[in-house]
């Protein structure tokens, strides 16, 4: 995973290259494929951009297929029609040519070459040094839901955030599961024996409805709260005018899971 100066210094690459830049290939259709292509599409309009969703839709962790149709009409709106979406294709592999621009490798045989090509197809789990018997077929901790232990480790390992085997990689299983991992440890350290300090079990539940906001543009996008579909307005509201970025300091030291 590497120091975050090499993130730091690769998206500096692709904002320098964008300007110039004539084909775009962005591979992954989730959120951040979406976001990614909506931002491009309208701020750099007139390019060829290419978004591979790696299925049969967009935003796939979504129940409700109609937000997936929805996010497509409104890429495809954005940039005079030059916004291809692909189903059912793949990166295989991608190189870096001398020339800048990228050799990018696809499932179905075929090679394109880009000026601009961007990954977006999501982070994998930091657990290489962990070993193998603690983990599932995806390389992530095996976690029990509710009390976040770590149910084929020893007693006293946990597991929170996207590497639990449990999460939906979003912010919500990362911080409304701290109650539930705080109470693990306590009760797990003789808590509950101490006199008169008995804590009421915390445990967590997962939310099962769908809750993702996905900006496409600085206007709108679309969105579902609680299962329920918002209009492209309410997200603009919402979240496409800052990306919640005056948010991030807070979620990255955790401070808001200490102000709850």
């Amino acid at each position: 995973h590497g120091d975050h100066q090499l993130s730091k210094d690769a998206s500096a690459d692709i904002l320098k290259l964008l300007p110039k830049a004539k084909t775009i290939l962005i591979a992954g259709g989730g959120a951040v494929g979406v976001e990614t292509t909506g931002e491009i599409a309208y701020n750099y309009g007139g390019k060829d951009v290419t978004i591979l969703s790696g299925g049969t839709r967009l935003l796939p962790r979504l129940k409700h297929t109609g937000i997936a149709k929805s996010a497509e009409k409104q890429l495809e709106s954005l940039n005079s029609l030059n916004v291809k979406i692909v189903h059912n294709i793949k990166v295989a592999s991608s190189t870096k040519l001398p020339d800048g621009k990228a050799s990018v490798k696809l499932s179905d045989g075929s090679t394109k070459t880009v000026d601009v090509f961007i990954d977006a197809t999501g982070g994998k789990p930091n657990t290489g040094f962990l070993p193998a018997s603690w983990l599932d077929g995806s390389k992530r901790v095996v976690t029990d839901t509710s009390t976040l232990r770590a149910t084929k480790a020893p007693a006293g390992v946990y597991s929170l955030g996207d590497v639990a085997s449990f999460s939906k990689n979003s912010i919500m299983d990362a911080e409304w599961s701290v109650p539930a991992l705080c109470y693990s440890i306590w009760s797990d350290l003789g808590g509950n024996s101490t006199k008169g300090n008995a804590l009421k079990e915390k445990k967590y539940k997962q939310m099962e409805a769908d809750m993702q906001i996905v900006p496409i543009g600085p206007n709108g996008g679309v969105g579902v709260l609680f299962g329920w579909q918002i209009p492209s307005f309410l997200v603009k509201t919402l979240k496409s005018k800052t990306y919640f970025l005056e948010k991030a300091a807070g979620k990255a030291t955790g401070e808001d899971v200490l102000k709850a």
